[in-house]
Order: structure tokens, then C-alpha cells, then sequence
């Protein structure tokens, strides 16, 4: 956004948001690639950073709905709302999908579904 942009309030024109830094890091290592997500390896490098911007706009909507909940007086719906929200964009909180609790064939086949699902 340019000076003029900011100072006026005027919107940039949509566009696609840039690649993060640390997933263009990963094109050295080809795929998979991680999006910022625990064991959610993605085939290529745009689907992993569509999903990191997913998650980045899911976690500013919690943390906004949140704070409306807080600012009401309802603290423990606050804190239910983001500990129920937050378990599906941090997967890696659960021992359940820990590698070491999963079969590696399973997590091949996951990898597979996720990479046809990206390419088509």
C-alpha cells in the first residue's frame, strides 16, 4: 500500500496476497511443503500459502469475535470460543495426530488425498 493509500484511506485493488517468506523458504526442499500448520503438508507451494492465509484470517476473526466477548462481559464464552476454534487451526496440540500415535501409511495416504485435491 502506498503513503497516498494509507493517508487517504483508499483500498489497494485485490490481488492474490504475497507468498510468506518462511514457505518460499521451503522451495529448496521441494515438496511437501508446510504452511505453518503441524503435519499439514501440502503438494505445492500456493496451496500451502492459501492455507497459511486461511488460518491467518480465521485467527484474526477468532481473536476479534473474542474480544466482542470480553468487551460484553462474557469472559468464559471468550475463552470456550477460542479454545474450541484454536484445537482446529493448531492440530499439533493433540497427541492424537502426533506422527509417533499414527501409522505413517496413514498419514501417506492423507498427504496423497490432500495433494489430488490441490492439483485438480
Amino acid at each position: 500500500m502506498s503513503m497516498l493509500s494509507k493517508l487517504f484511506g483508499m483500498e489497494p485493488p485485490l490481488s492474490e496476497p504475497p507468498i510468506p517468506k518462511h514457505i518460499e523458504e521451503q522451495r529448496k526442499y521441494g515438496a511437501p511443503f508446510y504452511c505453518g500448520t503441524a503435519y499439514c503438508g501440502h503438494s505445492t507451494i500456493d496451496a500451502a500459502a492459501h492455507c497459511w492465509n486461511n488460518k491467518c484470517e480465521a485467527l484474526r476473526r477468532i481473536r476479534a469475535e473474542s474480544e466482542e466477548l470480553r468487551k460484553a462481559g462474557q469472559q468464559d464464552q471468550a475463552d470456550m470460543l477460542e479454545q474450541a476454534e484454536s484445537a482446529r487451526y493448531f492440530p499439533e496440540r493433540n497427541p492424537n495426530n502426533w506422527p509417533i500415535n499414527r501409522s505413517s501409511r496413514e498419514m501417506q495416504r492423507e498427504y496423497i488425498e490432500r495433494a489430488i485435491k490441490e492439483t485438480t
